[in-house]
């Protein structure tokens, strides 16, 4: 529950009083407790002398009594037999006191001698002798016809009778408590019998155990007597065991009672302190009832100024910050406004619908061409589910709310496109838009509404549907494109005529809807069909096309014009066909050629499926592939020329094993060479070696950038000028100087060599050796089992004129392995990962104590590395000095 700040003054004030106002009843409760409590004790003493009354008034009773029988006896004398006895008293009985009107005899058993005077009705024996310390005076309460009595008994000592018994008459009683006005006077015997004697005389036996109970243990209770609440004062009279009890009615709450002081302080207090918590509340309220007021002008975009107050407290300066605070919203929301008007601008000059709505759907903005195409609907204002009448699918199927393009974004999720058919009611017409929406959030991050652009591509979409009704599905389709570009990638690589062939033979039947197709060649003045493929899998590929069928067109039409051909209807074309059954109803024939004019073979597609003819647009496919294969065909050839000159120029560049190993006794040689995958086996890799004379020998490897022929050509320079600069007795370096020089004046500028030379000491292992830009070699020392590697190289050999290389010298010691190689060794690849020097390395650990197989073995490891694909020629020489 909201409360207002007047409220909350209010029940802050009321927090305040009520303490003093709980402290004044206090007061007064304390001071009722105090009255009360003085009327009890008055009413105790009253009980206490109103007993004594009683008292007085029995012993009275039991004096006189007493002696009006003596005189009785003294005077008359009394009968021995009980009959006389009341014959005596009948006699008498005037002489008995007027506040008796019964009396009897009892015997020492307390049974009544003979009959009562007055009423003739015997009295009912007692129940035990009443005990007294007073021997001539005894009481008990007992009933005389239907109604107890407080009956005196005073002892005789004569033989008739023990006692004289005298009712005591229930006014002595009532009359001792006339002044306390109470509703009912009790007397309790020791016995626990308990006689009640109401205002109008009348006596009874309670039976009531609480109040005799009460009446024996307390001398003030309050219990509910009669209905209602009483107080029970009590007190001792006669001897222990008797007791006499006041019941009155019990004043609880007696206001009129108390002091008037008190009452009036009360009711100035609860007065006082409602007037202080109104006028307090009122007062400190106004300020802020006041810039209530301001707010809600606020809130209505009233920028009004607040006028100020001069309290010198803290309102006077809640309200110059809230004038501060108004400037400044007055501000914002000027400068807001203009942007937002800017904004408006430029969405109402915007060529696309624009449509925001609120978190809830409701649409707030459109601008003028969204109200263009939708003011149909009437929908500004209202609900997006206004437009969903108007919207439908290009199916023409309805939106549900959920597919709706205004909520959408509603629910987090951002579309860039959605094509959806607007209807308008009044005219048919129908329009095409393509929407685009965004969901519109705060800072938090959460929607609190959608952005819905839409553009008119009526026109668009309908020469798009135009434009499929004009072009034929069958002549353009994305899988014969698709088709056609695999044929394209795979004829680029492939160098095995016959797979050429095969490719092009399925995606022609596969892209026309052939039922079969072949490849026809003509082979020692015979027609043979290389090739065969089939879609239909309940033929038979060896009997569909028989070539006995088509050796007539061969032999009269398609070798001899070699162009394309085209039958509709074969039996027809063929007049030797039309009494025999032929399967072959209709075929399409494109001549494949290697070059310009050598025809190579045919490719037959035969039967179109469902008994269609081919078109022109089959056979323009098919003429498409035969030129693919004309130029694949072409490179496989010249590739295969290519390759049988490269394995002549390679065997003419790589030394003999033979004579690598008749070099000496001192040394083990292991030579190994392996092409680049796919390429020609001739490359720019090589090493040589050559007798020098003193038991020395030359060794060479290089590395000519560039493959094919021409990389052969300077290959073979390279090593015959090395040569012969080594023959005439230069040491390695100078060999490598004069060499790129040679190269520099008769290359052009593109072509390099990396190279190492070096001469070799077959009797000591002495090698000494130069580089130019070629890998280090690698040594292995077989007496700390550890790969060295040597030094690098400088400027490979044809680059710069006049270029020096430095000599160095490599001392190889019984055991120790020397290993030179190419950089396509440690370059091979696979995964994007290098074979590289450290897998080099272990490789030469694990394997130098074979001096024979070690470089078959390190060409083995990278083959096994990089699944046999290399990608660079690999060249290795592996030279062990034994010592």
């Amino acid at each position: 529950m909201k409360l207002s700040v007047r409220k909350k003054l209010f029940i802050s004030f009321f927090i305040i009083v009520i303490p003093l106002m709980t402290l004044v009843l206090y007061n007064t409760y304390q001071d009722f407790l105090s009255h009360r409590n003085h009327a009890i004790r008055d009413k105790k003493q009253d009980v206490k002398f109103a007993s004594g009354i009683i008292m007085q008034n029995i012993k009275e009773v039991a004096a006189v009594t007493r002696l009006i029988a003596d005189d009785l006896i003294r005077d008359h004398g009394l009968a021995t037999n009980r009959e006389q006895m009341l014959k005596d008293l009948r006699k008498y009985k005037s002489t008995i006191p007027s506040r008796t009107h019964q009396v009897g005899f009892l015997d020492d058993k307390l049974n009544s001698i003979g009959d009562h005077i007055e009423t003739e009705k015997k009295h009912k024996p007692l129940s035990e002798i009443p005990k007294s310390t007073d021997k001539d005076l005894l009481i008990d309460l007992h009933n005389i016809g239907n109604e107890p009595y407080v009956c005196v008994l005073i002892p005789l000592n004569v033989p008739a009778a023990s006692y004289i018994h005298v009712p005591l008459e229930h006014n002595l009683i009532r009359d001792s408590f006339l002044k306390n006005k109470a509703n009912a006077i009790a007397i309790t015997a020791p016995s626990g019998k308990t006689m009640i004697i109401n205002p109008d005389q009348e006596a009874t036996l309670s039976k009531s155990k609480s109040l005799i109970k009460t009446i024996n243990t307390s001398d003030h209770k309050v219990i509910n007597f009669r209905g209602r609440k009483h107080d029970v004062i009590s007190s001792d009279f006669f001897e222990p065991g008797w007791r006499v009890s006041l019941i009155s009615p019990a004043k609880l709450i007696p206001l009129f009672g108390l002091e008037k002081t008190h009452v009036l302080s009360l009711l100035l207090t609860i007065l006082a302190s409602v007037l202080f918590s109104v006028l307090a509340g009122t007062a400190l309220t106004k300020p802020l009832r006041m810039l209530r007021k301001y707010a809600n002008n606020i809130s209505n975009l009233n920028f009004s100024q607040v006028k100020p107050i001069k309290s010198g407290d803290e309102f006077e300066l809640l309200f110059n910050t809230f004038n501060d605070m108004n400037a400044r919203l007055k501000k914002y929301i000027n400068g807001f406004n203009e942007k937002n008007t800017e904004l408006m601008a430029i969405i109402n000059n915007m060529q696309n619908g624009v449509i925001i709505t609120d978190k809830n759907g409701k649409i707030v903005t459109l601008n003028k061409t969204a109200k263009q195409f939708f003011g149909w609907c009437n929908c500004a204002g209202k609900d997006q589910s206004t437009c969903l009448p108007y919207l439908q699918t290009l199916d023409g199927d309805e939106l549900s709310p959920d597919e709706s393009p205004m909520m959408i974004p509603l629910k987090g999720k951002k579309f860039s496109s959605l094509i959806l058919e607007a209807k308008n009611p009044d005219t048919g017409k129908k329009l095409i838009f393509n929407f685009h929406g965004t969901p519109l959030k705060n800072d938090d991050k959460k929607i609190y509404g959608a952005a819905v652009m839409f553009t008119d591509i009526t026109e668009q979409y309908r020469l798009q549907e135009r434009l499929r009704r004009l072009v034929s599905y069958e002549k353009i389709k994305t899988n014969h494109l698709s088709i056609l570009h695999n044929v394209s990638l795979i004829l680029n690589k492939e160098k095995d005529i016959l797979k050429i062939e095969e490719t092009v033979l399925k995606a022609a039947v596969a892209i026309t809807d052939a039922n079969s197709g072949i490849i026809l060649k003509k082979i020692e003045g015979k027609y043979k069909i290389t090739s065969r493929h089939t879609t239909d899998d309940s033929e038979k590929d060896d009997e569909f096309v028989d070539i006995k069928d088509i050796e007539y067109l061969f032999k009269n039409k398609l070798f001899r014009d070699q162009k394309s051909l085209k039958i509709a209807n074969f039996s027809k074309f063929n007049k030797e066909l039309r009494d025999k059954e032929c399967r072959i109803k209709a075929l399409t024939a494109t001549p494949i050629f290697s070059g310009k004019h050598n025809l190579v073979s045919h490719l037959i597609l035969v039967n179109k499926k469902k008994g269609r003819r081919f078109s022109a647009e089959d056979e323009k496919v098919a003429q498409i592939l035969c030129s693919h294969a004309n130029v694949a065909l072409t490179n496989a050839i010249n590739y295969k020329r290519e390759h049988h000159i490269a394995q002549v120029l390679q065997k003419s560049l790589l030394p003999t094993t033979s004579f690598a190993k008749s070099m000496s006794q001192n040394i083990q040689v292991s030579l190994a060479y392996k092409p680049a995958t796919g390429g020609a086996m001739v490359g720019g890799d090589f090493y040589d070696f050559f007798d020098l004379g003193d038991n020395k020998t030359g060794c060479v490897i290089a590395d000519v950038n560039g493959k094919g022929v021409e990389a052969a050509t300077i290959t073979s320079q390279a090593k015959n000028t090395i040569k012969a600069f080594a023959y005439e007795g230069y040491p390695a370096d100078k060999v490598l100087q004069k060499t790129n020089n040679v190269l520099h004046n008769q290359t052009g500028p593109s072509v390099f060599v990396t190279a190492i030379f070096g001469i070799l000491d077959l009797n000591n292992g002495f090698f000494e050796y130069a580089n130019a830009g070629h890998h280090e070699p690698l040594l292995y020392r077989d007496d700390i089992n550890k790969v060295l590697k040597l030094n690098k190289g400088s400027t490979p050999l044809g680059v710069l004129q006049e270029e020096d290389y430095d000599l160095h010298v490599c001392d190889l010691k019984p055991q120790d392995s020397l290993v030179l190689f190419t950089d396509g060794l440690i370059e091979g690849r696979k995964n994007g990962q290098f074979f590289g020097e450290e897998r080099l390395i272990n490789c030469l650990l694990a394997n130098a104590p074979l001096p024979l197989s070690l470089a078959d073995k390190i060409l083995a490891d990278l083959e096994n590395f990089t699944d046999g694909n290399l990608n660079d020629d690999v060249a290795i020489v592996a030279l062990r000095f034994k010592g």
